[in-house]
């Protein structure tokens, strides 16, 4: 991730060391005039604040605070002289992250503000995978089939270079679980994993979503804000359904590769960027470029190795491991612990179906049947009609009822049977919708009064495609 470093420094000469000391440094250096930067400081996005000690205004603490308040939440490295050394309680009283003597040589002021710029880049990571799973390896990833097996190899192989990898295959076959390996394994699985749907995010909204955006550059971009190569900064970027990207980006997505500079929306400056890219789809590719929807130029960009997940139905010695893998998990997560393994009849059915939602598909089946179960081992009556060819009343169409007979939930916990329930509305009523709407996610989002990414979200978790609702 590239670090955003503001210089409030007053002092011209100290201004320029400064400038050639963080050259070295994988940094975006940006300078505001002192007092103009102190009157409005919300007006930069920025991650480290180096100020020459005559430079902050007084009361320190408070300017710290109102720094610290701001959406980056910056820190504040101060750099004093000689004759204001006896502050430096205080001024680590009021929150700032380091306090520097400038007389430092240029060799070790350099190594200092080298640390500091470090320790801020892992405390900005740390949040942003907050909401990520960590890398993956190849050996956690379970696979019974030959085929998947050649593939692991072939991507084991590709994982250690740089090189720009382009993955194919059905919706739901885990396109990202390999993404995800092939970082855990490459020299950058210290970096950061971000990962972008191009499909998922409004078209509006993916050019600043991709590069960032400047404060001002449209309207309600009240600050600036980075953009997902930025955050990927010395790590993978990932970008899952890439055949969606309009063709206006995809032109700036081809120069930011060649150039490994990206250009923030509404900004002027080009941003260094050094990133390795994962692209990942369910479409053809070839015929895109054919109907002139996707560029071959970019193709070609992208496509430098390319790997192709095969679907589930056609590895389906994959099956009982990935049963087995899911299963554990389920049953700790969601306090089952009585339950152990799968009935050998459910086994086989599952190992028979067609899985046409793929692995996403069998981890919501695995998930249903660990809240359905009543004994010690998954059965047939725990699997979906259409996997176990056993009709019930809980699955007997879009109008039967929800749960069934009551009396069979009094056995479950009342968090369990509730979960199930609203997994099974939510499944019932988006699907209806997306039938009405011919699988138009947006009239669909509007209708039910959630975003559009939201949909998105649900639609994956609960295996609706919206292909499947498209009237012919």
């Amino acid at each position: 991730m590239l670090v955003r470093l503001l210089l409030a420094v007053d002092d011209e000469a100290l201004r320029h060391r400064l400038a050639a000391l963080l050259a070295e440094l994988d940094v975006v250096v940006s300078e505001q005039p002192v007092d103009a930067f102190w009157q409005r400081p919300e007006r930069d996005a920025c991650d480290l604040v180096v100020v020459r000690r005559e430079d902050l205004p007084e009361p320190a603490a408070d300017v710290v605070e109102r720094l610290r308040r701001l959406p980056e939440r910056p820190e504040v490295v101060v750099l004093r002289g000689a004759d204001n050394a006896g502050d430096i309680a205080r001024l680590q009283a009021a929150g700032c992250f380091a306090i520097v003597p400038r007389e430092l040589p240029d060799t070790a002021l350099g190594k200092v503000l080298a640390k500091l710029v470090e320790r801020r880049r892992e405390t900005v990571l740390a949040r942003v995978r907050v909401a990520q799973a960590p890398p993956l390896r190849f050996q956690e990833m379970v696979s019974g089939s030959p085929a998947t097996q050649r593939l692991y190899r072939l991507a084991a192989r590709v994982a250690p270079s740089d090189t720009s990898l382009l993955l194919l295959g059905e919706t739901g076959t885990g396109k990202d679980f390999l993404a995800r390996a092939v970082h855990g394994e490459s020299p950058r699985s210290g970096g950061p994993f971000v990962a972008i749907n191009c499909g998922a995010v409004p078209e509006g909204l993916l050019e600043s979503e991709l590069f960032g955006h400047e404060k001002g550059a449209f309207t309600g971009a009240t600050r600036a804000r980075r953009g997902h190569f930025e955050l990927a900064h010395c790590g993978t970027l990932y970008l899952d359904e890439i055949a969606e990207m309009p063709g206006n980006l995809q032109v700036k997505l081809l120069r930011a590769l060649q150039e490994r500079a990206i250009q923030r929306l509404g900004g002027e400056t080009p941003v260094e960027v050094d990133v390795r890219i994962i692209a990942a789809t369910h479409r053809d590719l070839s015929a895109a470029i054919r109907e002139g929807a996707f560029r071959q130029d970019l193709y070609y960009r992208l496509a430098v190795v390319t790997l192709t997940v095969p679907a589930l139905r056609e590895r389906r010695d994959d099956v009982p491991e990935l049963v087995s893998s899911y299963l554990e998990k389920f049953v700790r997560k969601l306090g089952r612990a009585e339950i152990g393994g799968v009935a050998a009849p459910a086994m086989e059915a599952m190992r028979s179906y067609a899985w046409p939602g793929n692995v996403r598909e069998l981890i919501n089946v695995v998930e249903r049947a660990v809240l359905l179960c009543e004994g010690e081992e998954i059965d047939l009556v725990d699997l979906p009609a259409e996997i176990s060819g056993i009709t019930s009343p809980s699955d007997a169409g879009e109008e039967g009822s929800l749960f069934g007979d009551l009396e069979d939930w009094l056995e479950r916990p009342l968090e369990a049977g509730r979960e199930a329930v609203v997994v099974e509305f939510e499944r019932r009523y988006l699907g209806r919708l997306l039938e009405r709407y011919g699988g138009n996610v947006g009239k669909t989002a509007e209708r039910a009064g959630i975003d559009p990414r939201t949909l998105y979200s649900k639609m994956r978790q609960l295996d609706l495609r919206k292909e499947a609702f498209k009237k012919r």
